[in-house]
């Protein structure tokens, strides 16, 4: 019995390590990207930067990510579904410009049964 649990509580840390580690990838790579690309740009000409309507379609693409990436169950995360990772993967989708509501679609009001 002692074998059992401790295995359980194995496979959830780990499940749990690799979720964290799974999220903590994009924001390293963009960490690193700004500093390297602010540094380049210095001796560069001037760029125009993104406007409001790339901004947007650029939101819009990571929500869509999201949005697709949702398990059957409501929730988001690696294995099983993470309470954590799901309640992160909800606000952002409710924090975007779009601010996606229960009324927008089964995503939204299956994480919010889920949790």
């Amino acid at each position: 019995m002692m074998i059992r649990t401790a295995s359980r509580i194995t496979n959830g840390s780990t499940s749990r390590a690799i979720s964290a580690l799974l999220l903590a990838i994009p924001l390293l790579v963009g960490l690193c990207w700004f500093p390297a690309s602010s540094q380049a740009r210095q001796d560069a000409p001037v760029e125009k930067g993104l406007d409001r309507a790339d901004l947007k379609d650029v939101i819009d693409r990571g929500a869509n990510w999201i949005i697709d990436h949702q398990r059957p169950d409501g929730s988001w995360g690696s294995y099983a579904g993470d309470p954590g990772i799901t309640a992160m993967a909800l606000k952002s989708l409710v924090d975007t410009p779009r601010s996606y509501r229960e009324e927008d679609g089964p995503f939204i009001s299956a994480a919010v049964k889920y949790l």
